[in-house]
């Protein structure tokens, strides 16, 4: 599901460039890198599910979100 919304994320990134370019390639470009930045930020969010997974320890429960961990006593 995440992989979607990279893929629906790329495409979005092609047509606003387009579009906005339009109006002023100064400002597509500058959309365009802050998009390509969100499509990176989610890859790195992607590949750290599989590296942190979520884990059931006895009676304790560790949810990673990328970097930042929580545990919670079940």
């Amino acid at each position: 599901m995440m992989w979607t919304l990279l893929a629906i994320g790329s495409c979005e990134l092609v047509v606003a460039h387009f579009l906005i370019a339009l109006w002023s390639p100064v400002v597509a470009l500058g959309v365009s890198v802050l998009s390509l930045a969100a499509l990176v930020w989610l890859v790195a969010g992607i590949r750290s599910l599989s590296t942190l997974p979520t884990q059931i320890e006895g009676e304790w429960l560790t949810l990673r979100a990328g970097r930042q961990i929580g545990r919670a006593h079940v």
